[in-house]
């Protein structure tokens, strides 16, 4: 009997997009807990702020994406949604052949975007950091590689964007475990050995390259090989024409986000310099990986929730939507409060020369990515209804926040950024999506947040003073 209820257990894991979506993110932060510790020992913080630049300038593919990724993915989780009565009022394209020449098309302008962008923008962005840190021969090799290989990873977006809107996402997260265990591992060997900025950076690359591979076989052979029986079509202008019109408002709302918070990360390399600049790095980078970690409950099941929508059955779609916002940002609160309250004293074991970052640095990180998470999910549920409103929310946000950051920056130094990010979330973004989700969900802000996001919400303020106050262990 145990054993069948082992098996069971276990078939249900191996196939749930949650549990599988949390194991590779699980990996993507153990696979960071390895090879960021040895990073720090091993090269100085000049080169330490190089190789988190890099890892950051590489983001940039995910905003020249612009939506269209989350678009098609969503229209042809409609497509194949059963009885699917609201769906065929939303779609696009009238058949999966239009789908797949969008997507070909699209990904194909955008990897040369990628490559253009990086090789202008990106250089002038990363040119200081690089000359200043005392290697500037190899560090420009590696951002090269860093620029080729982001672009063939946007051309590869297409084929996860196909497995995950063919309800694949559990086969796709599974894989993804796998290799975000290789990367990382395989960058420490090299590093271990010697290789610097330039081997780091190969090796990481050389992952990126193979995961656009691995995609392209899982999309050929997913649902009875669907890719390869679709014949494509290109679409029509009234088809193309009605994709934009709703891509623009996704991408515009990345743009706005993602695109601000990256950005000035970026810029932020401009500004500060040496260990100050290596430390602010370090704690976007783990803030980055908690609050991707923390995804996993919510965005990996996306495309149920759409079918759900589209089929009309409310009381699951509810459920979904509160579970998974609130187990998300119990991940999140999780992961940031175990690297507060221990990241400085292991980095201390390791031999660290980078130091972690200041109280009210790593305190306001954690506000800005927890009211990020929140007010995203919120969209999320709008989106899901079919009504694309991220250009307007995040729109504000992003405006909210460029007015903010020149008014903190000269009194509060690296502080500003996660600063006006935590302001313009607070006024801007939990507001607009509060409002607007509550349409779709029937149920009035306190009634639908008393079952999601409050509880956390308390939970998290009370770490976040007692942090602030206390401190981290030594």
């Amino acid at each position: 009997m145990r054993e069948r209820r082992l098996q069971r257990w276990l078939s249900r894991v191996w196939s749930s997009p949650s549990w599988t979506s949390f194991s590779s993110y699980a990996a993507q932060s153990a696979g960071v807990a390895v090879f960021l510790p040895l990073l720090l020992r091993k090269l100085p913080s000049e080169q330490v702020a190089v190789v988190l630049l890099l890892a950051t300038v590489g983001g940039i593919r995910l905003l020249l994406d612009f939506g269209f990724s989350y678009t098609l993915m969503r229209h042809i989780s409609y497509l194949l949604a059963p009885g699917s009565a609201v769906g065929a009022e939303c779609l696009v394209a009238a058949d999966l052949g239009s789908i797949k020449a969008s997507i070909r098309r699209v990904y194909l302008v955008l990897a040369v975007l990628t490559l253009l962008l990086l090789a202008s923008v990106g250089t002038f962005a990363v040119a200081r950091v690089i000359r200043d840190s005392g290697i500037a021969g190899p560090a420009w090799w590696a951002w090269w590689v860093a620029v080729l290989s982001n672009a063939i990873s946007t051309w590869g977006i297409q084929f996860g964007t196909w497995v995950q809107g063919t309800a694949n996402v559990a086969l796709l997260r599974r894989w993804e475990t796998f290799f975000a265990l290789l990367s990382p591992l395989t960058a420490a060997i090299v590093l271990f050995t010697g290789g610097g900025v330039l081997g780091v950076t190969c090796a990481l690359a050389s992952w990126q390259v193979i995961a656009v591979l691995r995609n392209w076989v899982l999309a050929r052979r997913v649902n009875n090989c669907l890719w390869i029986r679709t014949v494509s079509r290109s679409p029509t202008a009234s088809e193309w024409s009605a994709l934009w019109a709703q891509t623009w408002r996704t991408g515009l709302g990345v743009l706005a986000s993602f695109g601000v918070m990256q950005g000035s990360v970026i810029a932020f390399g401009r500004i500060l310099s040496g260990e100050v600049l290596a430390s602010f790095l370090l704690g976007f980078r783990i803030v980055s990986v908690a609050a991707d970690a923390s995804r996993a409950p919510f965005y990996s099941r996306t495309p149920e929730l759409f079918r759900l929508h589209a089929s009309g059955d409310r009381s699951a779609f509810l459920g979904l939507v509160q579970n998974g916002m609130r187990r998300s940002l119990i991940l999140f609160v999780a992961a940031w409060s175990l690297a507060a309250w221990m990241g400085p004293w292991l980095l201390a074991q390791v031999g660290s020369r980078t130091e972690f970052p200041g109280r009210g640095v790593w305190a306001a990180f954690g506000c800005a990515f927890f009211l990020q998470r929140w007010g995203a999910m919120h969209m999320q549920v709008v989106c899901a209804a079919n009504r694309i409103l991220t250009h307007l929310s995040d729109g504000i946000t992003a405006l909210v926040y460029l007015l903010i950051l020149p008014i903190l920056l000269g009194p509060f130094g690296e502080l500003a950024l996660p600063l006006a990010l935590s302001l313009s979330y607070a006024m801007a973004l939990i507001p607009f999506g509060i409002w607007h989700s509550r349409v779709v969900t029937g149920l009035p802000a306190i009634t639908f947040e008393s079952r999601a996001a409050g509880p956390v919400l308390g939970v998290f303020a009370t770490l976040v003073i007692a942090y602030l106050v206390i401190g981290p262990l030594r």
